[in-house]
């Protein structure tokens, strides 16, 4: 690459980087829709550094989001900038569970049986005493105490609760 090239960029970036900057800015500031871009009823103040597009979430539609992406960066706006979150590690738990088959080091219950077969009965509609099946939302059949794992990933460290 020749000088006079180089020099021709020099002076293309000289006369372009107050519009440059001015873009950079924009992307930093809070988006004048301050609606949730999933749910559009919360106020939305979180955003991630590491999904496409310029979706701003509020607290549970991010964490939503994210249950399996749990190692992306998330930031929240505090009022003046945006800066790192940690609302993935204290609202996201990572369910560690053994699909479809059990966990092997889980002894077998009357109660982890129902909850396994129920996908397999008829008669899942008609089980007594009121009793509901887990849902899938992050739980497991096996209620078991919680711990935090350290994971690293290319996208940086994060504990999460298993």
């Amino acid at each position: 690459m020749s000088y006079q090239t180089q020099n021709e960029f020099m002076q293309d970036y000289l006369d372009r980087r107050h519009s440059i900057l001015v873009e950079i800015l924009r992307h930093e500031a809070l988006p004048s829709q301050q609606l949730c871009s999933n749910c559009q009823g919360s106020s939305s103040l979180y955003r991630c550094q590491d999904c496409f597009g310029t979706n701003m979430w509020c607290k549970q539609c991010c964490v939503s989001a994210h249950m399996h992406a749990p190692f992306h960066r998330i930031q929240m706006w505090n009022g003046n900038y945006f800066e790192q979150s940690d609302v993935l590690t204290h609202e996201l738990i990572i369910n560690l569970a053994h699909f479809p088959d059990d966990c092997p080091s889980i002894p077998s219950n009357d109660e982890t049986q129902i909850i396994n077969n129920l996908d397999d009965s008829d008669d899942a509609d008609e089980i007594a005493d009121g009793y509901q099946p887990l849902q899938p939302s992050g739980s497991t059949a096996h209620l078991g105490s919680r711990s935090t794992l350290t994971i690293i990933a290319s996208t940086g460290i994060f504990k999460h609760s298993i």
